[in-house]
């Protein structure tokens, strides 16, 4: 199973969000992946491949992913790129868009526990 994360960002960088959940994922097991969802976010998606423990950056550019409006992401992850879709995805106002458009697994909090 792969998980997507959906990374949040101001088009030129990521956000401390990202590396976390990111970090998280990876604590749940199988390949993590980021989709960078924005308008000229290249800068994002190059820092998203920096990320320890990410297999594969997806970079979806468009001026309707401007302002990471939660139903244009939910939209791109389900027509965008051919391999966003299936994923679990992790990222919380996103969550709510997409059960109800697709079966997708959703995690909504990771907690670690130590002994």
């Amino acid at each position: 199973m792969s998980i997507l994360v959906i990374a949040e960002h101001d088009n030129a960088s990521l956000k401390g969000a990202t590396p976390n959940t990111v970090t998280a994922a990876l604590a749940c097991g199988g390949e993590v992946h980021v989709l960078v969802a924005g308008h000229n976010a290249a800068g994002a998606a190059q820092a998203a491949t920096q990320v320890a423990g990410v297999a594969k950056v997806l970079h979806a550019d468009s001026a309707a992913l401007a302002h990471n409006l939660a139903e244009n992401v939910a939209a791109q992850v389900l027509d965008g790129p051919a391999d966003a879709a299936g994923h679990v995805q992790l990222r919380r106002h996103n969550l709510a868009r997409l059960p109800h458009l697709q079966v997708v697994g959703r995690v909504t909090r990771v907690h670690r526990r130590t002994a």
